[in-house]
């Protein structure tokens, strides 16, 4: 019998916990005797209840080509296409109302502004039914930029009205400086709208030094405001509420919290308020990189965060960062589903992001939106996809052997194209996570707070 590839030991005071990177099951040894059989791999002095649970969970295989076994079986029902829409994006300007210094598209500003035209808004239509080989209901997301500028109200209206022509959905992520100018389109047009997206960073001091309007004023009291109206007037629409966190900002996270509740946000069926983390996946980072939470210490954190708002953060909320499959397993270990490796490739892979910009290109991640030369295509004159937009599908788990050589390689899910890009100029060249790291403090932060026992 032989240790499987993808075991992870995690050392814990007087316990040694085994972690599978493929499975996600734990195992926990508390005595000496059997810690020391299993770090010499001497199985024989392991009580034979233990050695049924090791290879039940997989710990222990009986031939190590049995890994690549589970593996092969893994990557079958994982990896495999799944009929999922693609994601569409909108943007319908690449100009905003606020001067974040964390915004991961900042380097847009370098050039000129520009808005959709209602030439470009009829082509975007006609390729999402291209794309989709449909000719019926998708959802799609208008994002920016600031979609929601006043200056754009009659754009918004008309895409309003061709998706109501389409029958289409429509998902908005928006700051709401400028939102009051669109409540009579949005009620005219309320039963297309899934969601608002919101973002806040903070509580009111934090938020309003970091998310601030051009002219200088906070818009802490404005984004509180629009969500309680949102929920209000809006029966069909919820409210997703993200809030990014940096190393500079947790300690403020109660009080933000706290000032929700007070709003009747927290509590309301149709918010839901869930956790990330600012971080650069491609080039831009003007100076705020400092401020990011590395990737091992981000679930620590939130962990320390939900003991800090007790009654105020649920388990649901713990989620986002690279390392976000450490979310579904949290939940797995608590009872909830089982957690899946992640072998699909990202979203951008699998079922793959379409973000259609205002010049007339399409980018496949909002990360490099903009940047013409990762555009994938183009549909200003009708859709025409160019060489680049396979370099992006055609990634793969199953054939990069490095992701495949990897104990990890069921959490990582290949990595961000993106981050590849930008990090070592190759989409191909994969840039690893701290996977180990990630997975080491989780654990041992799970211990801490008496989840794992």
């Amino acid at each position: 019998m032989y240790k499987t590839k993808y075991v992870q030991e995690v050392e814990i005071p007087g316990r040694l916990v085994l972690f599978n990177s493929l499975t996600f099951a734990y195992y926990i040894f508390t005595d000496a005797k059997s810690m020391l059989a299993w770090s010499q791999s001497r199985f024989g002095m392991l009580d034979a209840e233990i050695v049924e649970a090791l290879l039940r969970l997989k710990f222990i295989v009986s031939d190590p080509v049995v890994d690549r076994q589970n593996l092969d079986l893994a990557l079958n029902v994982f990896a495999r296409p799944k009929s999922l829409q693609p994601t569409f994006m909108l943007h319908v300007t690449n100009a905003c109302n606020l001067a974040c210094n964390f915004c991961y598209s900042g380097y847009e500003r370098e050039f000129g502004h520009m808005t959709i035209t209602p030439v470009l808004v009829d082509r975007f239509f006609d390729s999402v039914q291209l794309l989709t080989g449909r000719d019926q209901s998708v959802a799609f997301d208008l994002f920016g930029g600031e979609p929601l500028l006043r200056r754009n109200r009659e754009i918004v209206a008309y895409i309003f009205e061709r998706a109501k022509a389409n029958h289409h959905r429509v998902s908005i992520v928006t700051n709401t400086v400028d939102i009051d100018f669109f409540y009579d389109i949005f009620h005219q047009f309320e039963d297309l709208i899934t969601s608002f997206r919101v973002t806040f960073i903070g509580s009111r001091e934090v938020h309003d030094q970091e998310r601030m309007s051009r002219f200088g004023e906070g818009t802490y009291s404005q984004t509180m405001t629009s969500i309680r109206r949102i929920l209000a007037n809006f029966s069909n629409a919820s409210v997703l509420v993200n809030i990014l966190l940096t190393t500079a900002n947790v300690g403020t996270v109660r009080e933000l919290m706290v000032d929700l509740k007070q709003n009747g946000i927290l509590d309301n069926k149709k918010a839901f308020v869930g956790f990330g983390k600012i971080q650069f996946r491609g080039v831009y980072d003007h100076g705020y990189a400092e401020r990011v939470i590395p990737q091992r210490d981000y679930y620590p954190m939130l962990f320390r965060l939900k003991n800090d708002c007790s009654g105020l953060m649920t388990d649901d909320m713990i989620r986002g960062g690279e390392t976000s499959i450490l979310s579904s397993v949290y939940r797995y270990w608590l009872g909830g589903a089982p957690a899946g490796p992640r072998l699909s490739g990202c979203d951008a892979v699998t079922p793959g992001v379409y973000c259609f910009y205002p010049d007339g290109h399409i980018y496949p991640c909002v990360d490099i939106a903009g940047m013409k030369a990762f555009s994938v295509g183009t549909y200003h004159s009708g859709l025409a996809m160019n060489e680049r937009l396979m370099q992006w599908r055609k990634q793969c788990i199953s054939k990069n052997a490095k992701c495949l050589a990897c104990k990890y390689v069921g959490m990582c899910n290949g990595g961000c194209m993106t981050t590849n890009i930008s990090k070592n100029g190759d989409i191909d060249d994969t840039v690893c996570l701290d996977m180990e790291g990630s997975v080491q403090e989780f654990i041992r932060s799970l211990f801490e707070l008496g989840v794992l026992k």
